[in-house]
């Protein structure tokens, strides 16, 4: 869909403000992107039609992950607000999320919560591993871009999911995203925080991550 559906949200450079039009695509967001950095404007939708095409290709299952697999991959054995410890300032060298980098070329209304108080020079999207991984050789996992799962959204999911492989409600209108992304405050980064959007939904600071199980 993302090759035919036209249209998502992006940066215009003119005026430093947030729109929404046809020309803002995962090709163009408004800001520059290369091979390396994580797409960004594309859907659910989006995201699961690349898993299958991938799996066709590779001859592996590769899907999104459950909101469950994600959360643990981001946690990596910790009980902590970030894999790196409580204290947010200590994401400046795991997660690319809002900081001075960011709110220096932005309106302050244009940054959705209070950056960080550091600079970690990318204002958008940062090249795939350029922060330090975390404890399972992980990146990225928190900030940089927020990342679909495979999950509808429930607000009390977890009360009554099983407590093993938890795979979120049957049916719903909206699917989870986890990690927060360079545009949003550090506590939107948090291994615990849960955000959701419908599935046809495209974003500047919205992409995916892989899971791949070998058969």
């Amino acid at each position: 869909p993302a090759e035919t559906a036209r249209g998502g949200r992006g940066y215009d450079t003119a005026d430093g403000t947030v729109r929404t039009g046809p020309k803002y695509t995962w090709e163009n967001p408004g800001f520059a992107q290369t091979d390396r950095h994580p797409v960004v404007n594309v859907s659910w939708n989006d995201a699961v039609g690349f898993c299958e095409f991938i799996s066709s290709m590779e001859g592996d299952v590769c899907r999104l992950p459950t909101e469950a697999e994600w959360e643990y991959a981001c946690r990596c054995g910790t009980i902590l607000q970030w894999s790196a410890g409580d204290d947010e300032s200590g994401l400046a060298d795991i997660a690319n999320v809002a900081d001075a980098s960011l709110s220096s070329l932005r309106p302050p209304e244009g940054l959705r919560g209070p950056a960080g108080g550091w600079s970690d020079g990318f204002a958008f999207t940062s090249p795939a591993g350029e922060f330090r991984p975390n404890a399972f050789g992980l990146f990225d996992l928190h900030g940089n871009v927020w990342e679909w799962c495979r999950d509808w959204h429930d607000p009390k999911a977890y009360d009554h999911s099983p407590r093993e492989n938890p795979t979120g409600p049957a049916t719903g209108t909206e699917r989870v995203l986890r990690g927060g992304s360079w545009s949003r405050a550090p506590s939107a980064s948090r291994s615990a925080f849960r955000h959701r959007a419908v599935p046809s939904e495209r974003d500047m600071d919205v992409g995916f991550r892989v899971v791949q199980t070998w058969r």
